[in-house]
């Protein structure tokens, strides 16, 4: 959104208003496999318009982002089944003593 201003559908809310006013806006949606997963929002206080290259990087970065957190889910879903595989390795061994002991 190049100005906000000029947007008559467009009302600033006090946090915005807590940040300067701000003039123009650049939103981009972090998306994994086509879901919306959160944005990037750049602002200026000034009317000033993202440039193309400055979409393009931020929306490189926005796809990098969904990477990354994709990634984090990831190994943390890794972390756990592992913790559950060790649970399970330590009860197995459990029950072979007490089978050797018999």
């Amino acid at each position: 959104m190049p100005d906000v201003l000029a947007d008559p559908d467009y009302a600033f809310s006090e946090a915005q208003k807590l940040s300067g006013n701000p003039r123009t806006f650049l939103g981009v949606p972090l998306l994994r496999e086509g879901n919306p997963v959160g944005a990037l929002v750049l602002l200026r206080r000034t009317m000033q318009p993202f440039t193309d290259k400055q979409v393009e990087l931020v929306t490189t970065f926005a796809d990098q982002a969904v990477i990354a957190i994709e990634n984090v889910r990831l190994f943390d879903e890794v972390q756990a089944r592992t913790k559950e595989l060790a649970a399970s390795l330590n009860d197995l061994r459990t029950a072979q003593n007490r089978l050797a002991v018999c």
